[in-house]
């Protein structure tokens, strides 16, 4: 009566004494095979009828999915019912035995629905392809319901058919599906659309398991979308757009690349195309001998756009850091001795005028000249002398500018020259800089003794002797230079 869902002669309070009474004179196993036998017969019936309903549904083109899922809560209500009913037998009896394979009421009529279903394999597998249909047509752009979706698979994973009979083909079809599109939006796309095609695929797949898949299922499907978008095509995606990215200092297209790519251990591969863009760029930068006078500010200018990628794109990881500073030691020295030569002349252009012009400076902002400025670009041209193997020529050079600065009074600033000397020793000890700092010393010394020569009386007299006869003196010619 409760499967035709007609009305029963007595009340369920009176079914439910009765069925205790019988449990309570020892009827307790007859009772639950009985019981089992009925349900059985009932659920059968149940899952034939919905077979055959299979194939007139599919003629008359309605939903399949949502009539099975009616009958599925259907069946659900009616065991509930039955178990109201026999409550005392699945307390007492299923409790006392559950260890010889008597199983709960409500997992009894669970498994005997499941055996119903195997013994259809074609209502089986229809469920499954009709499920199948939906998820693909979704991927595809058009709306489903989901809902019913979400339902089916729930009722996959209570009659344990998830795992053994969706899940396999969902991965197959995900693999399948997400192979031809991998190819096709390759071959359309650009670089930047492709990668933010594949981070959308990736959170949808995310949201369709938290929406109606069980969660075991997410680790291999990502695995299938990203082998799909991701592995397969990583050469071609850096080869096509790695180096533009790069060049115009797209950081946020470059984040996204690097996120994606460390999702599949790709990290390898991007740092290998970042050192091939930044020797190949560097090695022209060098090599191009008709501009060499432009040399270190380009080099100064392309190391710190690849301080903005690094840090900006990259997360100023280290192994990126170290692929800047390889690659500049690399591509640097392919002319031996000339960017050494290149570096100590821009030095001494800088600090005999003391001024940053806006192409020069780091960013192409205004004209600037403070020494706080200054002492940044010495810094940032301490950084290239680090990567020159040819320190001893930058030291000749600058050694023979800072002499003519000196002696001619054509620095901008006595305390830069310091700093930069003492940048200098830092980098490659006292022994390097001796020289340097002793041409300070004589400046300091010919000063001092010219002005004690100044103030001496010998001095005095020789001058106003000069002044009477009207001829030049040693503190006139003093005080031109």
């Amino acid at each position: 009566a409760i499967y035709r869902e007609e009305p029963v002669a007595s009340s369920r309070e009176d079914l439910y004494r009765t069925a205790e009474d019988l449990c309570m004179h020892k009827m307790s196993a007859r009772l639950y095979s009985r019981l089992k036998a009925e349900v059985e017969i009932e659920t059968r019936k149940l899952v034939e009828n919905m077979s055959e309903a299979n194939l007139a549904s599919r003629e008359k083109g309605d939903s399949f999915l949502v009539k099975f899922e009616g009958m599925w809560s259907n069946h659900c209500e009616h065991s509930n019912a039955i178990r109201s009913i026999f409550l005392y037998l699945d307390r007492t009896y299923v409790l006392q035995y559950a260890g010889e394979g008597i199983r709960s009421l409500w997992d009894l009529t669970v498994a005997l629905f499941r055996e119903a279903i195997a013994s259809y394999p074609d209502l089986q597998s229809s469920l499954v392809k009709d499920v199948l249909s939906l998820i693909r047509d979704e991927r595809s752009g058009e709306s489903v319901n989901k809902t019913v979706v979400r339902k089916i698979l729930h009722v996959f994973s209570t009659l344990s058919l998830y795992q053994k009979s969706f899940e396999p083909l969902f991965l197959e079809q995900s693999e399948g599906f997400y192979c031809a599109e991998g190819v096709r939006c390759m071959s359309e796309m650009t670089t930047p659309e492709y990668l933010t095609q594949v981070e959308k695929r990736l959170i949808e797949e995310a949201d369709r398991v938290v929406m109606y898949m069980d969660t075991s299922t997410k680790p291999a499907l990502m695995k299938a979308v990203e082998d799909q978008l991701l592995r397969r095509h990583m050469s071609t995606i850096l080869s096509k757009g790695f180096n533009s990215l790069v060049e115009r200092s797209k950081v946020a297209e470059l984040r996204l690349l690097h996120r994606l790519f460390s999702r599949v251990s790709g990290e390898g591969l991007e740092k290998e195309a970042f050192a091939a863009y930044i020797k190949d760029t560097g090695g022209k930068i060098v090599n191009a001998k008709d501009r060499d006078k432009e040399m270190v500010q380009s080099l100064l200018d392309f190391k710190a756009q690849l301080d903005v990628v690094v840090e900006q794109a990259f997360g100023n990881e280290e192994a990126f850091a170290y692929t800047v500073k390889g690659s500049f030691e690399d591509f640097i020295n392919l002319r031996q001795n000339k960017p050494a030569e290149m570096m100590a002349k821009y030095v001494d252009a800088r600090l005999r005028s003391g001024r940053i012009d806006s192409a020069q400076a780091a960013g192409g902002g205004t004209p600037e000249s403070g020494e706080s400025e200054m002492e940044a670009l010495l810094d940032r041209v301490m950084v290239l002398f680090r990567y020159i193997n040819g320190k001893d020529v930058f030291e000749a050079f600058y050694k023979k500018d800072l002499a003519k600065r000196l002696l001619l009074n054509k620095s901008a600033s006595f305390d830069l020259e310091k700093s930069m000397v003492t940048k200098l020793k830092t980098e490659c000890g006292a022994a390097f800089t001796t020289k340097l700092e002793g041409m300070f010393k004589d400046m300091t010394l010919s000063t001092e003794t010219m002005q004690s020569y100044l103030k001496s009386k010998h001095c005095t007299e020789y001058t106003e002797d000069c002044r009477a006869r009207g001829v030049p003196s040693v503190g006139m010619y003093v005080h031109v230079l």
